[in-house]
């Protein structure tokens, strides 16, 4: 896993143990430049690099100097084990510095994060947006069977207001009361019966929606939406 510290990817590297010395520049908070073929990993649900080229490099410090800033509505910060690192204070740095207007809050299945997110970024002028992005069962949140309830999909929730905030908290907690089965996860009944007040995003190509258009089913991927 490679990050800049405000995002990160996954590089998956297939070699012979013996060139372990083609990688000793691999080295904390060296700034690596690579080249390769990015790929939908459907083991792992995530977009990975297979490269082909690295080299370091001196760190360019990233700006935005887009006269139209953009309102950022699928974060992740370190309280998205195994797919974010980023701190929640620097985050809001970054989007302070940059001029962005508002900022969301979405960690994988957990709202650990977002008391902290909302009162820091309250303080600097900027609007909060908490959300989450949960994980949608492939049956109900009550089925856990081996390998039928192993898969399931990502879905972005974002709060309109304090009674969609309410709804989220009650869909992510019962995620983890109910549905738990490796993940905290959820399903339509839940969606549907706590709905109110809630913007509802199609998420990444682990979403459902996502998934199906990239198999080409466009039908089905309309229907779902």
């Amino acid at each position: 896993k490679f990050t800049d510290y405000t995002s990160s990817n996954t590089i998956k590297i297939i070699d012979d143990v013996k060139n372990q010395e083609k990688y000793d520049c691999l080295k904390k908070k060296t700034t690596i430049l690579i080249k390769g073929e990015v790929v939908d990993d459907r083991y792992d649900k995530e977009i990975s690099i297979k490269p082909y080229d690295m080299m370091t490099v001196k760190k360019i410090e990233k700006k935005d100097n887009s006269e139209t800033k953009r309102v950022e509505l699928h974060c992740h910060t370190k309280m998205s084990m195994m797919d974010g690192v980023a701190d929640v204070k620097d985050i809001i740095k970054t989007a302070y510095k940059w001029g962005h207007k508002a900022i969301a809050i979405t960690d994988h299945g957990v709202m650990y994060g977002a008391v902290e997110f909302y009162n820091a970024l309250k303080a600097k002028g900027v609007k909060p947006i908490i959300g989450c992005e949960v994980y949608v069962a492939a049956r109900s949140r009550h089925d856990k069977v081996h390998g039928i309830d192993s898969e399931r999909y990502h879905l972005v929730l974002l709060c309109k207001n304090a009674v969609g905030y309410k709804n989220l908290i009650t869909i992510v907690s019962k995620g983890f009361t109910e549905g738990f089965y490796s993940k905290p996860r959820v399903d339509t009944e839940l969606l549907r019966g706590h709905s109110e007040g809630l913007i509802a995003l199609s998420g990444c190509l682990a979403g459902k929606i996502p998934s199906l258009l990239s198999m080409g089913d466009y039908e089905s991927a309309k229907n779902t939406a």
